[in-house]
């Protein structure tokens, strides 16, 4: 990811960014909207990340009957008190379950 602009004809000649950041894809990914684990390093701020951004309506159904095929698994694994010391769950959040789900 690119981290330098182009300050030959501005006035600010500071980095467009001041993070190094690298994803790795699942092998079957081609684009961005494959799953990802993601580093991201910076001066004050380090972290890992994992997930899908925006996947097709097919992956998307896909990932939601999984969730609910095996929800007391999901409860029991992101509610975990070791989980949720050492990772916490946070993105976009559904104010009202999506249609065909409860």
């Amino acid at each position: 990811m690119r981290i330098h602009r182009d300050v030959r004809f501005g006035k600010d000649k500071r980095p467009f960014k001041t993070n190094i950041s690298i994803q790795f894809r699942h092998e079957r990914g081609k684009d961005v909207h494959a799953p990802v684990f993601y580093v991201h390093i910076e001066p004050d701020e380090c972290f890992v990340g994992m997930g899908i951004w925006r996947p097709d309506a097919s992956a998307h159904g896909m990932i939601r009957d999984a969730i609910v095929e095996k929800d007391k698994c999901w409860d029991k694994a992101s509610l975990d008190k070791g989980f949720r010391k050492h990772l916490n769950l946070r993105g976009d959040v559904l104010k009202n379950p999506p249609r065909g789900y409860d």
